[in-house]
């Protein structure tokens, strides 16, 4: 694959950009297992990658089981505005962790430029909200401390303005994408500093590929690269068999966390549903319960086609 110098010199610039662009607030950042049948909720430039209108809703219960454990929910929608080269999506996010929740909502659009053939590389921009609520004042008396000027304050909330940004690489076997989902322009109290949240930006970096075993058997490897400044990065190693095009089994490793285990199904031409099994890592002696994940995830088409191409990223 061969790329002019412009296109080189601008991707340059564009990582530049992300990469020095500014800190995220951040408390919990849910982690989904089944991310790569849905790219769209680590990387904006995702938006429109696909021919068809996919709406995607994704359910998590971390460590089922115990006590306050983190919840997450996301929605999404995205899609190919006509025949141009733009695609437009929208996402919806729920997090909770004990008495913090956390409501976000952003709009994304890519950019489409053709490299090479059967190549594409799309740009991406989001922007949102994000509304954060600490309920301090529903913990045990036992556990407040008046002279904290967090329980002070009680019950806590704040709307912050949210922006983000994405490259996303892709032919009908390969893709490769790098993201900052969140990147923060607002500054928090000085009560917060080094307690709550901390300044920190999320790097995603993602790749796949499809081999083929046989012709009614692929092999889908992938990985996902997080990288938390000042905290380390995290990886996760994925591979999915998918037969017939309509039942995908796939296995991961996120290290210093889980192994996990998964399970999708093509119900229709439309509809496909998957199940996520999270087993926490024996090293990981901070939790010894598993954790569950259900994804559904539709496809609209607008025309009089029934049959859609099978979507494998």
């Amino acid at each position: 694959m061969k790329l002019k110098r412009p296109i080189i010199q601008f991707v340059a610039l564009w990582i530049a950009a992300m990469a020095g662009a500014g800190d995220v607030w951040a408390q919990y950042d849910g982690m989904y297992s089944q991310y790569m049948f849905n790219g769209f909720i680590v990387n904006p430039a995702y938006a429109g990658s696909q021919d068809v209108l996919n709406v995607t809703a994704m359910y998590k219960n971390q460590w089922a089981g115990v006590k306050e454990a983190p919840l997450s929910f996301v929605m999404s929608a995205h899609a190919p505005v006509g025949l141009s080269k733009v695609g437009v999506g929208i996402l919806f996010a729920n997090d909770q962790v004990g008495i913090h929740r956390t409501n976000s909502f952003s709009l994304a659009g890519s950019y489409a430029l053709s490299i090479a053939e059967n190549a594409t590389l799309n740009f991406g921009l989001q922007g949102g909200i994000a509304a954060r609520r600490s309920a301090y004042a529903s913990l045990s008396q036992d556990l407040q401390d008046p002279n904290d000027q967090l329980f002070y304050q009680s019950d806590y909330s704040t709307t912050e303005p949210q922006i983000g940004a994405g490259l996303y690489l892709y032919t009908p076997r390969f893709y490769v994408g790098f993201s900052v989902p969140n990147i923060s322009i607002s500054r928090q109290d000085n009560i917060y500093e080094g307690n709550l949240v901390s300044k920190k930006r999320h790097y995603f970096v993602t790749a796949g590929y499809m081999f083929d075993l046989s012709s009614q058997v692929k092999l889908q490897p992938g990985l996902l690269i997080k990288a938390i400044s000042g905290y380390g990065t995290y990886l996760d190693v994925n591979s999915t068999i998918i037969i017939m095009d309509a039942l995908w089994l796939g296995a991961s490793y996120r290290s210093v966390s889980s192994l996990n285990a998964l399970i999708q199904m093509q119900v229709t031409n439309h509809l496909r549903l998957g199940y996520a099994y999270d087993a926490p890592l024996a090293k990981n002696k901070s939790v010894s319960t598993a954790s569950h994940e259900i994804l559904l995830s539709y496809y609209f088409t607008f025309d009089k086609r029934d049959v859609i191409n099978p979507r494998y990223f």
